[in-house]
């Protein structure tokens, strides 16, 4: 796979690499970092994918329970 990067992410992509080279006492490289950034990435969807399935839990009467919060904009009504 190939993909198109900034200098600037990449040249901290490879401090970081470094960092963790010398902390780990590993060869640590960039496509390292990149590996486990996509494997978390998937982690998290699954993750959000399960939660979404729990139903919700027992409340008391006097709760109110959001299943989905939005953001609503207010019109502009000029």
């Amino acid at each position: 796979m190939r993909v198109r990067i900034r200098k600037s992410i990449f040249t901290e992509m490879q401090d970081l690499a470094e960092e963790e080279s010398e902390r780990t006492g590993e060869h640590v490289t960039v496509s390292d970092i990149v590996r486990a950034a996509c494997m978390n990435y998937l982690l998290i969807q699954e993750s959000l994918r399960r939660l979404e399935c729990i139903p919700p839990p027992e409340i008391e009467e006097d709760v109110w329970l959001v299943e989905r919060p939005m953001l609503r904009v207010a019109a502009n009504n000029n």
